[in-house]
């Protein structure tokens, strides 16, 4: 880095701002570490480089590197406050810094000089003008879940987008002009694809009202704030719940409307979710908990407390987790953080092969309670157990038969079994259109899949709504028609 630093001046004059960014703790045995950081800041600054950049992490340890939502905002503090006592030159921190209020903090207090908002930009671009001017409640945080800028872009070899805000990279899916033929919409569902849909949609000036049979807006993500690491969620689910009350979108609580209601409405988007369900086993299957009942919080002071239902008591111990996907892995994390030993049972090759894999290397790591880099805590009080490739043949009274794909087959004493096995809620929506009524339908009523989906669908049914809608066979809607097939529908 010296020579590089050397070469730079030489062509450009030693008035020529170098920046370095550097990791300051690579998390790996004979690896670079705070103190030697400190020694290599300090030659850095004899050469004349301008600022420093810390990271942290090298490839060979990614979970503090990426950044995961399970890292809390501002953990790399300790570096950069370290580093400054020591050199003259700005440094820069940038890691899970999202809340302008807590930057100016830790700026206040001289922990560090500048603040890097990096992912942060692509969830939001305009957080700096939102901060300057105050509007910090209007600010989508990044919530450092990895999909959009990583897992489902860069490590797909697909250009960079972001989870929570569709419009990255992708200027055809931004809220340009109002519609010139508002029409009234329903909207059925108050998870991320629903209120989604409903705030493209009242922006660009159409009338909506929102259904929720629950008594809060939120959906999927309104267990987030019960899974040890994923507080960060929340954010988005504050950011969404507020613009909607922000927008005065109409919203209609503890409400199942009916088919004649509905009838009301120039289209009905249905944003039902999904829902957990039991598959065929033999024995006792009505002793199988359904872990919505399970993944309610307990605190009522909570905003997110589900003041409709209590959590389901569970008075044992032994817990199996039964099923994949997200819901198996934050009910697993939310009971073992509460003292029960969980074990998991799916019939995957591997478990979580849908979740985004940083955020799996370091549940994993938590699971087997040794150390993810800097998140050095043990959360559980037993290791998490995971069984690959069985599943559940028998429930008797006290114990499962577990059979694997060469049709061998164990026993496991439990006290409870929670279902986590999710498919499309699609009831009202075969009823909607059995009347005939005008519906699409999106996010996890489709197919169970992950927020990045929700929130892009909710957006683009919010964008493609017109007065004359067409929906194909799939109930999709058709947008970019050549003028003259466009005519050929709407003229009567």
């Amino acid at each position: 880095p010296l020579a590089i630093v050397d070469s730079i001046q030489k062509k450009c004059g030693k008035d020529f701002p170098v920046l370095i960014r550097y990791s300051v703790d690579e998390w790996v045995p004979g690896g670079r570490d705070l103190s030697e950081s400190i020694e290599v800041a300090k030659e850095f600054e004899q050469v004349g480089v301008a600022a420093l950049d810390l990271s942290q992490c090298i490839q060979e340890r990614p979970g503090a590197g990426f950044d995961p939502m399970y890292y809390p905002e501002g953990w790399t503090i300790y570096a950069s406050e370290a580093i400054k006592k020591h050199v003259k030159i700005p440094i820069i921190n940038s890691h899970s810094l999202r809340n302008p209020e807590y930057c100016e903090h830790i700026l206040a207090e001289g922990k560090t000089d500048l603040i890097g908002l990096s992912r942060q930009l692509l969830a939001d671009p305009y957080w700096p003008l939102k901060a300057k001017y105050g509007k910090t409640r209007a600010i989508r945080r990044c919530i450092s879940c990895l999909t959009g800028c990583w897992s489902d872009s860069i490590l797909a070899k697909k250009e960079v987008t972001c989870a929570i805000n569709p419009s990255c990279n992708n200027q055809h899916l931004e809220i340009k002009k109002k519609t010139a033929t508002p029409v009234h919409i329903a909207v059925v569902g108050g998870g991320p694809a629903g209120l989604e849909a409903a705030r493209v949609a009242h922006e660009r000036g159409h009338f909506v009202t929102l259904f929720e049979k629950s008594g809060e807006l939120g959906g999927a993500i309104l267990g987030c704030c019960m899974v040890n690491g994923k507080e960060k969620m929340k954010w988005y689910a504050d950011w969404i719940r507020y613009q909607i009350a922000d927008l005065g979108i109409e919203v209609k609580l503890r409400t199942s409307p009916p088919i004649k209601e509905l009838s009301s409405f120039d289209l009905v988007i249905n944003a039902t979710g999904a829902q957990s369900y039991v598959p065929e086993v033999h024995g006792l299957k009505e002793v199988v908990i359904p872990f919505e009942k399970v993944m309610a919080c307990p605190k009522v002071s909570c905003e997110f407390h589900p003041h409709d239902r209590k959590p389901y008591p569970l008075k044992g111990t032994k817990t199996i987790i039964w099923g994949d996907h997200y819901a198996a892995a934050d009910t697993a994390a939310y009971l073992a953080s509460i003292g029960k030993e969980v074990t998991i049972i799916t019939d995957q090759k591997e478990f979580g092969s849908k979740i985004e894999v940083i955020h799996k290397y370091v549940l994993f790591k938590r699971f087997q309670q040794t150390d993810a880099e800097a998140l050095t805590s043990k959360p559980y009080k037993y290791p998490v157990k995971i069984y690959n490739q069985f599943t559940i043949d028998e429930i008797t009274d006290n114990e499962l038969i577990l059979m694997n794909k060469d049709f061998q087959k164990m026993s496991l004493p439990y006290d409870h079994i929670i279902s986590c096995w999710t498919r499309p809620n699609i009831e009202l929506y075969e009823k909607i259109k059995a009347a005939a009524i005008p519906v699409v339908n999106i996010g996890d009523s489709v197919e169970p899949r992950n927020l990045h989906a929700a929130v892009k669908e909710g957006t683009i049914i919010g964008l493609n709504i017109e007065k004359n809608i067409l929906l194909n066979p799939n109930q999709k809607p058709v947008s970019d028609l050549p003028l003259d097939v466009a005519g050929q529908f709407l003229r009567t």
